[in-house]
């Protein structure tokens, strides 16, 4: 029965398919030889994908709250409430380091900069 229409052989069958026809996820293939992603797969791929960003980004953000000292647990943590707290501090360590630059060389103490950073 190899001249009916669902036969693998029938001339309908000798095209390449599309992707959107059922199977052709089975038989698309690309440069390399391996078969296509389908819809559902590339979905579950950007879904885990963006779940790990999201857990690395959170590691990170809890980091900040555990180093910043105004970022206790009491207070809020929205983002926002974390980037202001966490530029401020930045803003006064940079100050500290600058006055104990001054102070040591004052003492005549010379420091290397480019070995601070």
């Amino acid at each position: 029965m190899s001249g009916s229409p669902s036969s693998p052989t029938s001339p309908a069958n000798d095209r390449p398919q599309t992707p959107g026809e059922a199977g052709a996820s089975d038989m698309v293939v690309n440069a390399n030889g391996k078969r296509r992603l389908t819809e559902e797969e590339k979905r579950e791929n950007h879904t885990r994908s963006e779940h790990k960003r999201r857990e690395t980004i959170r590691g990170h953000f809890e980091r900040i709250c555990a180093i910043v000292p105004e970022l206790d647990s009491s207070m809020s943590r929205s983002e926002a409430h974390v980037i202001v707290m966490s530029h401020t501090y930045i803003k006064e360590l940079k100050s500290r380091r600058r006055a104990l630059v001054e102070f040591l060389r004052s003492k005549g103490i010379e420091i290397d900069e480019s070995k601070m950073r």
